[in-house]
């Protein structure tokens, strides 16, 4: 069992040993986003989680896992849906809500419990850690948890995990052709025999069915949480074990997780005993580890002792559970248990059954419904997933960068464009759904998958002298010198122009104007050479720093913000920017597909020259046209 931050430092461990990691597949019942995305992140690509401070931090580090140059790690989180705490999410990995029941009908009151992480390198080398840490700061540092983790060597365990996850995710998607294809190869090259197992509820033999003898001198269990009826779970499922000793975490004003009367009936079973851990005595931590071990047996994983965490319940109530089976040696239990000094508990005192019942009502949120909104970046368009009937039963979307909410039926059967609110997204990708259009209460919350994260026009220029500086040489993705995050300094902070940009306009003209047509001609050059390749326009109309969007939205502000400037030349410079911004806006409309989003115009300001006369403008402004092929 480990304590501390030994939790993060052995998952460190396990990372350096794999090398490069290409996917890393998470499961757990709480779920803190922040922490994951901190912590377990940052240790992936090798870097330190008090690095990041800033939103630019975290999506270098966002960049580093989907855009890496050995390849993108594929990084998921399965967590129960209703125990995610509900807070920012600063990159793209994805985070799955599992609703127990879509499972299977036996798990459809129980929870989605089990802790485990894949990890895979890029030799299809791998690792399975197991335990019963969820992915929280508590979890990971102040808590002390059981925790395992095995190389995978042998096919019988190669088979058992790959089948746990393919039934958390479609049988028809990507992701399953994945870890299918995956396990094809492991089952190629690896043993047939190993010294440990990884049971699961989704598979057919349970942990006790795994460490079940003829007859067990002595059971040994450490648990935080238990069923009521925790004596009739130990004559019914137990009469195998000969002594049993139960070690449960003890809180801080000496209770354990049972009434007095539960705790009484167990303890008149004759070869039953409570025994505590002076380790952990009057510390202000949780002893979360959930471990059974028996002189031939060591399990580690997520089973409380509960009829639900032991798969014994008879009402639909059981949990998704997984661990680690590992054989041992009497003498290695003898050993283990030796460590441990544990001592008999002689009067355990529980708590109050309401005490109990308000403590599992903070595990889990009461929502009404499950459901997945993805957002695919590579279309700009929004799908609805969900087992719910969420048709009949018309449900409200409150999404980032929507105005107002959007029903559940439509989002169902149109396609829904999030382009014009795509920056809402970039920094926002929480969802929540309503019972009503307007007001009413909120039934669930959840976090948007993003699909194709790769194309996220996640960097951008501050200002429109940068981007047009950038594209001197056609390559503006290329300018990592002037690049900002695209959702900070951008049209929706309300930010004024910087100073730098107004006293350009107002200068010296002969190198902004030469800088501007000059970026502007790159442009057009670039996109007629990519006329035929849609992903490269694709990435030049809205993903690379620069972008078309970009160009538009950059006008658009320079618009809004010198309307009334004063100077006659900067009107002038605004118009011509604006009208060669609009001739690449037409340009790229005119070589997309339909199904791509059509970028808007920027209306034109209007020209005023108080102290010039119209005769002699108008001649000017015919050859100026006529010269540059304005129209």
């Amino acid at each position: 069992m480990v304590d501390g931050l030994k939790t993060y430092n052995e998952f460190k461990k396990v990372i350096e040993q794999l090398g490069n990691v290409k996917l890393a597949w998470f499961t757990t019942f709480n779920f803190s986003v922040d922490f994951f995305e901190r912590f377990i992140l940052s240790a992936l690509i090798k870097s330190s989680p008090y690095d990041l401070k800033s939103l630019k931090d975290f999506e270098v580090l966002n960049d580093r896992i989907v855009n890496a140059e050995e390849g993108a790690i594929d990084v998921k989180v399965f967590h129960d849906y209703r125990a995610m705490s509900p807070e920012i999410k600063r990159t793209s990995v994805q985070t799955i809500g599992i609703k127990p029941g879509d499972i299977n009908d036996s798990f459809a009151h129980g929870v989605f419990h089990p802790k485990v992480a894949l990890l895979v390198n890029d030799k299809n080398e791998a690792f399975v850690s197991v335990g019963s840490a969820n992915l929280t700061i508590s979890g990971w540092s102040k808590n002390s948890e059981g925790v395992i983790s095995n190389a995978i060597n042998d096919r019988k365990n190669a088979q058992a995990i790959t089948d746990f996850f393919l039934a958390l995710i479609p049988i028809d998607s990507s992701d399953a052709k994945k870890i299918t294809e995956l396990n094809n190869t492991w089952q190629k090259k690896m043993n047939v025999h190993s010294d440990w197992e990884f049971v699961s509820s989704i598979s057919k033999k349970s942990m006790l069915d795994s460490i079940r003898e003829e007859s067990c001198e002595e059971l040994t269990v450490w648990s935080p949480y238990f069923s009521e009826d925790l004596s009739e779970i130990i004559q019914e499922s137990f009469s195998w074990v000969r002594k049993m000793n139960i070690v449960p975490d003890v809180t801080l004003n000496g209770s354990i997780r049972l009434t007095n009367d539960a705790i009484r009936k167990a303890m008149d079973i004759t070869h039953v005993g409570f025994l505590e851990d002076p380790h952990f005595k009057n510390e202000d931590l949780l002893v979360h580890a959930k471990v059974w071990s028996t002189p031939t047996k060591f399990a580690v994983g997520s089973w409380n002792f509960t009829k639900a965490g032991l798969n014994l319940s008879n009402t639909n109530s059981n949990n998704i559970e997984a661990g680690i089976v590992q054989d041992i040696t009497p003498n290695v239990y003898q050993n283990f248990i030796g460590s441990c000094n544990l001592r008999g508990m002689e009067a355990p005192v529980g708590m109050l059954k309401e005490e109990l019942e308000d403590e599992k009502k903070e595990l889990l949120s009461n929502w009404k419904i499950n459901c997945q909104i993805y957002a695919d970046w590579s279309n700009y368009k929004y799908k609805l997933v969900s087992a719910d009937d969420l048709e009949s039963n018309v449900f409200y979307f409150d999404l980032p960068g929507m105005p107002n909410r959007m029903a559940s039926n439509t989002l169902l059967h149109f396609d829904v464009s999030f382009y014009d609110g795509h920056k809402s997204l970039l920094k926002d990708r929480l969802f929540s759904v309503y019972d009503k259009a307007e007001g009413g209460e909120r039934v669930f919350i959840g976090v948007i998958v993003e699909l194709n994260p790769v194309q996220r026009p996640a960097v951008g220029f501050e200002s429109i002298q940068d981007l047009l500086r950038a594209w001197s040489d056609r390559k503006p993705e290329k300018k990592t010198q002037f690049q900002q995050i695209n959702y900070t300094n951008d049209t929706e902070t309300g930010e004024e122009l910087s100073e730098q940009i107004s006293k350009a306009l107002k200068g010296d003209y002969s190198n902004a104007w030469f800088t501007m047509f000059l970026a502007f001609e790159q442009i057009k050059v670039r996109l007629r050479e990519a006329h035929s390749d849609a992903n490269e326009l694709n990435r030049i109309g809205y993903r690379i720093p620069g972008s078309i969007t970009q160009v538009s939205e950059h006008l658009n502000f320079l618009k809004e913000n010198l309307s009334s400037n004063g100077s006659e030349m900067s009107s002038a410079f605004i118009w011509f920017m604006i009208n060669e911004g609009n001739q690449i806006i037409d340009l790229f409309n005119s070589l997309i597909k339909k199904e791509s989003p059509i970028i808007s115009r920027v209306d034109n300001v209007e020209l005023i020259f108080n102290e010039v006369e119209k005769t002699k403008m108008d001649t000017w402004l015919n050859y100026i046209k006529e010269r540059c092929s304005y129209t």
